[in-house]
Order: C-alpha cells, then structure tokens, then sequence
C-alpha cells in the first residue's frame, strides 16, 4: 500500500485539534489539522481519522461541527480494559501434547483464553497467545504487565494455569519457555482501552 500512495505517511505526529474552515470559506471545506510543537495548522481537502474513540477525547475537535448526538455517542462510546499476552517456546509443545493445531481454549483461571496459531504448523514458530482478557480480568493482568519482577509474576501464574490446563509439569513448561510480551490496550495512549 505505501509503495502506491504519493504522500508517505509521517508518525510520530500528535494531533491537536482539527478545525473545518479555518481559512477562508470555500464552496468545499478544507481541514486543518494543529499538530504537537507546529506553529501553523496544516490545511487539507480531507481528513480521515482512525484513531480510536477514547484517543479521540483527546483532540479539540469543537471546530468540526460535530452534531450534538453524535459527540454524545462518541463520550458514551464502551471502551473496556484489555490484556495480551504472548509467548514464546523453544518447541510447538501444544501441537505434540494435545495435537492443537489451531482454535482456543477457554479456562476459568486468570489467563482465560489462550489461542494457537493456525499458521507455522510443523514449523519452529513457537509462538502463540497465551492469555487475552477483557474488563475485570484485563484490569488485575494489566498491574503486572510492566516491570521485571511483574512480568516474572504473571509469567509464572500463565505458565502455571498452561500446565494445569495441558496435564503437563510447570518445571517442563518452564523449561520450553524462551520470552514473553505482555500488552495493556487500557495503558496505552494510542488506544486508551479496546
């Protein structure tokens, strides 16, 4: 896709406000976008945003001319905590032990929802999800995705709750286990929930 747009997209781009007929009125409206640290606004024929409503908040949006209904929508809009977490193992121990190849498991455990990946079957890819969750469950996850001794925590509570789930031993899980990435959608500022 980027390769047939003429315009590369910049990142690292805050935007501010978004201001409809900033300049001179015109028979068709042009944007203005106010970006983070930019003296003048940038003025475009269109704008399409796609940032997530909670992200939205943060954008003075009062001269776009947003019906009053729909700003009331867009407050009211549910965006709930989420948590992901990913592993990965030294082999696709799931495929051996009990021959998943592909789907999801669901566990009343705090790890919930574990999915094996489809893809990579017969490979070395031994990655998978090891945990999503959403609300109350995404809200206890989320205090331990930061931090060394945090990640070690909820590392070892997910391997204890794979052990259980699979009938392996945790030593042996462990053993499998090279690294994991841990993911809160509620404490990022590009999402501010899911």
């Amino acid at each position: 896709m980027l390769a047939r747009i003429q315009t590369q997209p910049e990142t690292g781009k805050r935007v501010t406000a978004l201001n409809i007929d900033l300049l001179v009125p015109r028979e068709r409206p042009q944007v203005a976008v106010t970006i983070n640290h930019e003296a003048q606004p940038r003025v475009y024929d269109h704008v399409v945003s796609t940032l997530p409503f909670g992200s939205l908040r943060m954008v003075d949006t009062r001269g776009c001319r947003i019906p009053f209904a729909l700003q009331q929508a867009i407050q009211s809009l549910q965006y709930g905590p989420s948590v992901k977490v990913a592993m990965r193992f030294s082999t696709r121990w799931w495929e051996i032990v009990q021959n998943h190849r592909g789907g999801v498991s669901r566990t009343d455990r705090p790890t919930r929802i574990v999915v094996y990946p489809s893809y990579g079957i017969n490979t070395n890819a031994a990655t998978m999800i090891v945990s999503y969750t959403w609300t109350q469950d995404a809200l206890r996850n989320a205090a331990f995705v930061k931090g060394s001794v945090a990640g070690t925590v909820l590392r070892d509570a997910i391997l204890s709750d794979l052990a259980q789930m699979h009938e392996v031993e945790y030593e042996w899980l462990l053993a499998q286990y090279q690294d994991h990435h841990a993911w809160s959608w509620d404490n990022s500022e590009f999402s501010v929930g899911a």
